[in-house]
Parts: structure tokens; sequence; C-alpha cells
């Protein structure tokens, strides 16, 4: 008697044998897999919650994200009589906008605003100033819209 007539029927097919060892490979492969991503997403809980820590838990409470870009440069008025000033528009979003100004203006003031390039094409925004802070030499306007313009006029904020 031959050694292959001893051996049992499913070792003597030559393609089960491979099969099973490759299936035996990739089972080991994912064990290794789970167990490493297993570990990592254990650890962004506890990364996360430090990180809270940190920085504090008040929540956010912008209902539209800031958005930055290039600076565009504005014309800010409060009335029709007096001549306009000017102002870089730093941030936005569709809540409102970060203006840059050379002088400060009280919260609360109702203002005019509209980008100098295409000034007699576009009309005035009006914002509400909600907070005026010092920024070097110059003061940061946090300007809040009284109504969102329409998208193309935002596009022009940049």
């Amino acid at each position: 008697m031959s050694l292959l007539d001893q051996l049992p029927i499913w070792l003597t097919n030559h393609h089960l044998v491979p099969v099973v060892v490759g299936f035996l490979a990739c089972f080991v492969a994912l064990l290794i897999g789970w167990r490493l991503v297993g570990s990592r997403s254990a650890s962004k809980p506890q990364e996360a919650s430090e990180m809270k820590f940190v920085e504090g838990l008040r929540p956010e409470r912008r209902s539209a994200p800031r958005r930055k870009g290039n600076t565009v440069e504005v014309l800010l008025s409060m009335d029709d009589q007096s001549p306009p000033m000017c102002g870089w528009v730093i941030d936005r979003s569709q809540g409102g906008l970060c203006i840059l100004s050379d002088q400060p203006i009280a919260e609360l003031t109702v203002l005019r605003v509209r980008p100098r390039v295409g000034v007699e094409q576009l009309p005035w925004t009006e914002v509400t100033i909600r907070y005026c802070r010092e920024h070097g030499h110059q003061f940061e306007l946090g300007c809040q819209f009284h109504r969102t313009p329409t998208y193309n006029v935002m596009l022009q904020f940049g």
C-alpha cells in the first residue's frame, strides 16, 4: 500500500489543500486587522474627550460655519448723508460678515454694506454690529445680516 492510499480522501485532492491554506491565511489577516482597527477606534473617544476638556465644554453657537477666503474691500455706510467708510471682509458665513475697519463702530449700530467693486450695480446689504474688537491698529466688526443676501450678492463678499 502506498502513502497516498493511507491518507484520507480530502487530502488527496491537490486543489483542496491550497484553498484551505488560503482561507486560514485570510482568517488570520482578518483577526489581525480587527485587532488593529479596534485598538485605534477605542483610543479615539478618549482623545476627543480630552480635547473637549482642554477647549471647554461649550457647544458651537454658530448656525452656519465661517468661511475664510480672499479679503474683499467693502464700503460701510450709516446713512445717505455721510460718506461711506472702507473696510475689508476677512471671513463670512450665511449669517453675517467679519469686517476689518480702521474706525471702531458701536455695537448694535445698523450699517449698510456693499462691495467696493461694482458699487452702482449691487444693492446695499443691511447688517447690525454684534461686536467690535481691537485687532492691532484696526477693529474687527462682527456683522449680522438682517436678511441673508441672495447667492449672487454673497459671492461678491468673497
